[in-house]
């Protein structure tokens, strides 16, 4: 059924007189059609099961003929049926402004414009009731697995943002509340499987999140940090201030997204678990994240992009394979090409394979790069920790070991882990 089509029966305004000659000759529409069929299966259904002897079927025959126009008057009666109901439902829906109906009209809920017709109120509240219960079961599996531990909730103000960092318990709460607020669209064919789809179309559709990648600030005072955001000790003229504000800012205003994530705040570095969780699931939360926004701070222009440092530090590089559309920004977070996803522009592509090494094809598909390749990438590029080298490629190898910084060892660690999954 197209979208908007409406579909259903609603009781006729005419006098009872009209409604039974209507009935009448439905019925007799309908034996008509009924000995048309039966005169045309018949013998054909007979020239399958006894072949000998048996008359070939003409299908240009008077029963064929016949069998034509019942079905041309059924259908034309049909077809008439329905727009009448569609007329009806027109002028229904412009004298009540689509809202206060009387109960003689049964006519159904109203979702997103389609009123569903001949739809009982207590199916579709048991309907209603059934999807939005394994809606908000399926988000909190969501939010418990698939997003970071905390996330940056963006509000817009008339004259400010309000910024505040929440964890996942509140953004199972933020996003449960939107959801419960959704129009849920009634499908009068809905099956488990369609119902699942529907389901996860809208949890992917709402909860999209903005990700961060960017060169650490240096000295004092630098970046906002957990403990510091924790604290209270900001200074709305630092550096780090400006740019925790500027992400939020651009993811809201530029990608439309109220959820962002930024390391530097995002991690409670003084425990364990909560770095351990972090470090492994980075991968997978730049790969799942609605946009990378990408901040040179070295860059002005995009003819300077090229020489920006940010294309030589270790954990840039899975941030610049895994997600699935990034936009690159100035120092001055400004755009610096067109368009919703530079992983689509051949200007910026072509900036990175210069820079990089990386081509368009190994960019779009990193499982089926070799892993001596993926060891080219990562040769050259700086960290600050030498641990940092090994976690950094944890994701982009599709290992997984142990956090405990301290020891150089760590990459012989990873490497031998790879290897022995590339050789078997």
């Amino acid at each position: 059924m197209a979208p908007g089509r409406l579909h259903g029966n609603i009781p006729s305004t005419s006098n009872t007189r009209d409604h039974g000659d209507r009935a009448s000759d439905t019925n007799s529409q309908n034996q008509i059609l009924l000995k048309a069929l039966q005169e045309f299966l018949v013998p054909l259904v007979q020239t399958v099961v006894e072949p000998k002897g048996m008359k070939a079927m003409d299908f240009n025959g008077p029963e064929a003929i016949n069998l034509i126009e019942a079905l041309k008057k059924f259908v034309s009666t049909a077809v008439g049926c329905i727009e009448h109901v569609e007329e009806r439902v027109r002028k229904i829906q412009i004298e009540k402004n689509d809202t206060n109906r009387n109960a003689g009209d049964n006519i159904g809920p109203q979702v997103n414009g389609v009123v569903s017709l001949s739809m009982p109120p207590k199916l579709y509240e048991s309907y209603n009731e059934n999807i939005r219960k394994m809606l908000l079961n399926r988000l909190q599996e969501h939010v418990s697995n698939k997003m970071p531990i905390r996330l940056l909730l963006i509000e817009p103000h008339d004259s400010y943002l309000q910024i505040s960092l929440i964890d996942r318990g509140t953004t199972y709460v933020h996003l449960a509340n939107i959801m419960k607020a959704l129009p849920i669209p009634f499908n009068s064919f809905s099956s488990q499987q369609m119902d699942e789809k529907l389901v996860d179309s809208i949890i992917e559709s709402h909860t999209k999140y903005a990700i961060l990648s960017h060169k650490w600030l240096r000295g004092m005072p630098g970046e906002i940090t957990y403990d510091l955001w924790n604290k209270g000790s900001l200074d709305p003229e630092s550096a780090g201030y400006r740019k925790l504000v500027s992400f939020c800012r651009t993811s809201w205003k530029d990608h439309g997204i109220t959820l962002a994530w930024m390391d530097t705040v995002c991690i409670n570095k003084d425990s364990s678990s909560e770095l351990d969780e972090s470090i492994r699931s980075m991968y997978a939360w730049y790969e799942r994240a609605g946009i990378c926004i990408i901040y040179l701070s070295e860059t002005q222009t995009i003819t300077d992009t090229q020489h920006d440092t940010w294309f030589t530090r270790g954990w840039t590089l899975q941030e610049l394979l895994a997600p699935k559309a990034f936009k690159f920004y100035s120092c001055e977070w400004i755009q610096l090409a067109q368009g919703p996803n530079d992983k689509e522009n051949s200007v910026i592509l072509s900036i990175i394979q210069q820079t990089t090494t990386i081509s368009y094809v190994e960019l779009m598909n990193i499982t089926v790069i070799p892993f001596s390749r993926r060891m080219q990438w990562a040769a050259f590029r700086e960290v600050t920790r030498e641990e940092d080298m090994a976690y950094s490629l944890m994701g982009i190898f599709d290992v997984s070991i142990s956090i405990a910084y301290g020891g150089a060892q760590v990459f012989c660690r990873a490497t031998s882990v790879q290897c022995v999954h590339a050789c078997a």
